[in-house]
This record gives C-alpha cells, sequence and structure tokens, in this order.
C-alpha cells in the first residue's frame, strides 16, 4: 500500500508525457532454395509436399486425394532478430476449406527455433526441438474457395538473437505468400527537450522498463534526477520530468531548441518562442540572450531600455524654410515645413528657444514676442519627439532678423560726478534696445523745456548757492521716447561764475581768457612738482628725521557734494565726510574717470618737516 501511494505521488508531482513507441522491421528473406523442407520421420508421408514457387515468390501445398498422409516442415533460413526482445511475426497465406470427395486440413502449424548464431546446418524439427507458436488458420466456411488471411505472432526472444522458422503441413490446400518480422523501440526524444537511451520495447515477462534521461541539447533541468522513461513491451513510453531550452534558444518543438533567429532575443530558460525586437536593431550576438540593440544613428524612445518591442526610430531632422514673414518692432511671425524625417511617424513638437524664452507647439509658425526694437535677433526652432526627450539630442533650424525701428528702451546707469569748478556732469549709458538708427537723448533740469543731445553726459553748472537739482533723461528716436531716468543732488557751496547749463559761449574774448588760464593753470601744477621733488632732495640730503606723529603735517580736502535728497534709481552715491577726511564708495561705472580727474585733491597728503 505504501509504495503505491508513493508512485500515484510521483505521478503527481512530475510532468508525464506519454509517447508511442518505435516499430523497428526486421529484415527477413524472400523464400529462396536455400530453405529446407523436411518430412516428419515418425510416420509415411505419402501424396504432395511443400513445394517452392520461386516464380511468384511463394511456397504452395495441397493434398490430392483423401488417402493422402501428409506431415512435413517447410523451414526458412536463418533471421537475424536482434536487438529485439520481442518480436510479432505476420505471416499472409491462402487456404482452401474443402472440394467433393476431399477435405483439407484447415490450419498451419507455425514453429521457431531460436539461435544466437546462424548453425552450420539447417536445423532438422526431427532431431532438434522447434518451439511451437501456434496455427494459421482458415476461419471461413466458404467451399472450394481459395481464402486468403494474415495472422500476427508474438515471439519472445528470451535474450537469443536470431531464429529459425518453420511452417507444418498435415494435408492443407493452400500456399504461404508472406513472412514479415517487427518489434518495438521506445523514443529516445520525447517528454520535454529530454533524451534517453535507446531502448527496445521488454518482452512480455519484463513488463516495463525503467531508463534514466537528459536534456538535449542548449537545455537544462532544475533536478536530472527528475527525468525519466518507462518503457512497455509494446514501445508506449511515458516520461517523467522536463527540461527548458536555455537562454538564448528557444523551443519549436518537444525535441529540439534551437537558437534565437536574428532580431530576436530570449533572456531567460524556459520552453517558449524567443521575443521579436522592434524595427531598425541590430541582429545580435549569439546567443542572443539580451534585448537587441538598436543599429547607430536610432535609439528607442523611451527611458525603459527593456521594452524590446519599441521601435528603434532616429531623431527628426531640424524644420525647414524657416522664414520671418512678418516683422514688428518687438515682434516676429516665424514659419516653418516639416522636417524631411519625422522619426517615429507621428506628428513632431516644435521647440522656440530665443533670449532665453522657450516655447513649444504642433504648429508650423510662432509668433515672437518681446523682442527689443531695431535689434538683431536669433531663434531656433528645434523638432521634438520621444527620441529626442529620451536621448536629449535636438535637431533644429535658426533663423536671424532684425526687429523694425521702435520705441527705444531707458538709458542705463544714470550717475553724476562733481568736476573741478562748480558743474556737476551727468553720465549715463545708452539704452540695452535702441529702437532705431538716430538715437537722441532728451535732457530736463529742474522742469525746464528741456534739450535733445547725442553725447552720453551732460553738464550742470551751479547758479545758486545751495541748489538742489533734479534732472530726468529720456531715450529717443522716430517712434517716440523711452520711460525716462531721473536723478536729484543738492550743491552745497556758493555759485561763481558759470555759463548756462549746456550753452558755453565761444566768443575770442573767451577763447582767449580760457587759453591764457589754462596755461597758468599747467604752470601752477609744473611749480608744485618741482617744489615737491626740490623738497624731497633737500629733506635727504640734511638726513631729517623720518616722518613721525610729531614732525607729519596732513593736508585734508574735501567736497561740498551732499547725499541729501539723491534719488534711490542713480546707482552713484555721492561722497560723505569722514572725520576731516574725505571718504567715498565707488559703485556704477564712471566712477574710474571720477578718481582719475579729482585723484591730486580726493586723496590725503603727509609732508614731514624738514
Amino acid at each position: 500500500m505504501a509504495a503505491k501511494i508513493l508512485w500515484l505521488s510521483l505521478i503527481v508531482s512530475s510532468r508525464i508525457c506519454l509517447s508511442l513507441g518505435e516499430r523497428v522491421n526486421v529484415t527477413v528473406p524472400p523464400f529462396s532454395d536455400e530453405d529446407k523442407i523436411f518430412l516428419n520421420s515418425s510416420i509415411t508421408t505419402s501424396g504432395t509436399k511443400w513445394l517452392l514457387d520461386a516464380r511468384n515468390g511463394q511456397i504452395p501445398a495441397c493434398k490430392q486425394a483423401a488417402s493422402d498422409i501428409v506431415d512435413t516442415y517447410y523451414v526458412m533460413k536463418y533471421i537475424s532478430t536482434a536487438p529485439a526482445e520481442e518480436i510479432t511475426i505476420t505471416v499472409g497465406y491462402n487456404l482452401r476449406c474443402c472440394a467433393p470427395g476431399i477435405r483439407w486440413d484447415l490450419s498451419i502449424g507455425l514453429y521457431v527455433l531460436m539461435s544466437s548464431i546462424q548453425l552450420s546446418q539447417f536445423p532438422d524439427p526431427n532431431t532438434l526441438t522447434y518451439t511451437y507458436i501456434g496455427e494459421l488458420r482458415n476461419t471461413s466456411v466458404m467451399q472450394d474457395q481459395l481464402v486468403s488471411f494474415t495472422s500476427q505472432k508474438v515471439v519472445s526472444m528470451r535474450n537469443f538473437r536470431g531464429i529459425y522458422i518453420g511452417f507444418r503441413d498435415r494435408g492443407i490446400c493452400g500456399n504461404i505468400h508472406s513472412v514479415a518480422m517487427h518489434y518495438y523501440k521506445c523514443p529516445q526524444i520525447g517528454g520535454e527537450q529530454m533524451v534517453f537511451p535507446a531502448t527496445v520495447a521488454p518482452n512480455s515477462s519484463t513488463s516495463v522498463l525503467r531508463n534514466g534521461g537528459s536534456c538535449i541539447p542548449h537545455s537544462e533541468t532544475d533536478k536530472a534526477d527528475d527525468n525519466f522513461i518507462l518503457c512497455y513491451t509494446n514501445g508506449t513510453a511515458k516520461f517523467f520530468g522536463r527540461c527548458y531550452c536555455s537562454a538564448g534558444y528557444q523551443s519549436l518543438s518537444m525535441s529540439q531548441c534551437n537558437e534565437c533567429p536574428p532580431k530576436t532575443f530570449k533572456d531567460t530558460k524556459g520552453n517558449f518562442p524567443c521575443k521579436v525586437c522592434g524595427k531598425n536593431v541590430k541582429d545580435g550576438k549569439l546567443p542572443r540572450t539580451s534585448v537587441c540593440e538598436c543599429i547607430p544613428g536610432f535609439y528607442r524612445p523611451t527611458a525603459k531600455k527593456n521594452v524590446y518591442v519599441v521601435d528603434c526610430e532616429a531623431p527628426p531632422t531640424g524644420p525647414r524654410r524657416l522664414t520671418a514673414t512678418t516683422i514688428g518692432s518687438t515682434w516676429a511671425l516665424i514659419t516653418w515645413i516639416p522636417p524631411i524625417y519625422n522619426g517615429t511617424g507621428d506628428r513632431v513638437e516644435y521647440e522656440i528657444s530665443y533670449d532665453g524664452y522657450k516655447h513649444t507647439t504642433r504648429n508650423l509658425y510662432f509668433n515672437a514676442t518681446g523682442l527689443k526694437a531695431f535689434t538683431y535677433c536669433t531663434l531656433k526652432v528645434s523638432s521634438i519627439n520621444n527620441v529626442t526627450k529620451a536621448i536629449d539630442q535636438k535637431n533644429g533650424s535658426m533663423i536671424s532678423f532684425k526687429t523694425s525701428p521702435g520705441l527705444p528702451s531707458e538709458v542705463r546707469n544714470l550717475m553724476l560726478i562733481r568736476n573741478v569748478d562748480v558743474s556737476v556732469t551727468v553720465y549715463w549709458q545708452e539704452p540695452a534696445a535702441k529702437g532705431g538708427s538716430y538715437l537722441r537723448y532728451f535732457v530736463v533740469v529742474n522742469g525746464d523745456k528741456g534739450r535733445y543731445t547725442s553725447s552720453l553726459n551732460y553738464t550742470v553748472y551751479q547758479k545758486q548757492n545751495d541748489v538742489t537739482y533734479k534732472i530726468s533723461v529720456k531715450s529717443h528716436t522716430s517712434a517716440g521716447f523711452s520711460p525716462e531716468k531721473i536723478i536729484t543732488f543738492i550743491i552745497i557751496g556758493k555759485a561763481e561764475g558759470y555759463e548756462k547749463a549746456g550753452e558755453q559761449s565761444t566768443s575770442p574774448e573767451n577763447i582767449a581768457l580760457y587759453a591764457v588760464a589754462s596755461l597758468l593753470l599747467l604752470m601752477l601744477v609744473l611749480l608744485l612738482i618741482w617744489n615737491f621733488k626740490l623738497r624731497k632732495q633737500v629733506a635727504t640730503l640734511t638726513m631729517a628725521k623720518r616722518c613721525t606723529p610729531e614732525n607729519a603735517e596732513r593736508s585734508t580736502t574735501y567736497m561740498n557734494l551732499q547725499p541729501q535728497h539723491m534719488n534711490n534709481e542713480t546707482p552713484y552715491y555721492a561722497s560723505l565726510r569722514n572725520s576731516g577726511a574725505l571718504a567715498q564708495e565707488q559703485v556704477a561705472e564712471g566712477n574710474r574717470h571720477y578718481m582719475e580727474i579729482n585723484s591730486n585733491r580726493e586723496k590725503d597728503h603727509v609732508y614731514c618737516k624738514v
């Protein structure tokens, strides 16, 4: 009972496949003169005996008279049956039943003598014991007619490798026209991708034969001892266990693992077909166990590289025929036509980029806004799809154009500088967008009517003591004015001679006066330089003491320019008094110029007494 339970458990837990056996035919020589006919020596035979009809390939026999006594053997020559354990003999024969005045025997006796070698002499049934297998009978009741029959007899070879077949005639009327033999083998390949040793079906006494198996080439299993075959007498086999085609090989049948064809792959073991990759992929190297790679220049339009069914695509080419169809002062309408190759076949998107701005559209046009008037602009349109998003590679086309004249932008970096005389000069930089080819600046001082200038500065002369000034500057083109920039400051001090702001006299008297003043100023500077060098030499020759707090004399100069009422828009901050010395913070372009002009009067100088 325990053994039966164990057997049932084995069947349930294992993979079982049933397969029919292979029939193997044994070569049977035809009837010939080499065959022998023997008479039964124990009785007196009369009448006809077996005859050899070589012309028709058969052996006939027929008793002629009712009184005839017939008992003869027809023995065929030796037939090799190796490696059969059990053979089936198939005999085709014809027999008559009876005729008026005579009755024939209705059966032919079938005998065999088994031997592993061919005997030197034909074995005589009178001297050697043949094994009786059975009768070849006439089962018909038809009168005086030759009826054809076929009969099969199974013979267990009992480890013998050959056989002699004998037919016994006791008064028949008929013939034997064919003899055939076969045995069975269990299949060598079966189940799922398993192979077994060549196994001949066992004989009836053994009933079943067990053999272990292994996996076919390019396959594998989890437990090798689970694979075995049960082979039965008729060649029927049961297979237990299974094998799996290895990675890179597919199962197209139950008996063969084939390598994955080009452009396919299989990354795990199993009895299933290889996975077909998408388009534009490489053939792959054997064994093809990994996802197909894209051919050069092509990519999968997804970040998930193991999505093998996705076609490999090239990024789309750039759009063509970029044209600025309409151009304004701050905008431009750009059109284009689709790229020659758009990659996946889907509609591509277009990314427009200019001046740090990006926009995506599916249209074949774009209205670029926020441009600067009368300025060159470069705009790029790139074709994008899933491929470009995955590989961050964009193909695009560029166009450059100049916007139409328009309002200029405001001036930049408005600042002021105190001059040597009683004037102050306001400086600025040209606007970022000029707005046109003819650019001027409109300067208004304390709300007056204003005046135009093409310079980047304007000088204001002090007219009164302690005056507060508010100066606005606007850019101007034929299209109009920009927003104004304003700076407010106060000049503390006594007013001296001055000219009107922005209006300097060019009369001969003034020119002569300016020339004399300039000459005197130059002579004074040279005298001071000479005096300084002379004092330094004297101090050196007299071995004067080095400068100390006792003999040092500090000369201090400061300006009257004050920070009161300074406009917050200006990047410049005026000088401040600090312990009797001039302290200033320069923060804008133009301060370098200021320092160069005032360097001799804004630095503290220390002289040593001699």
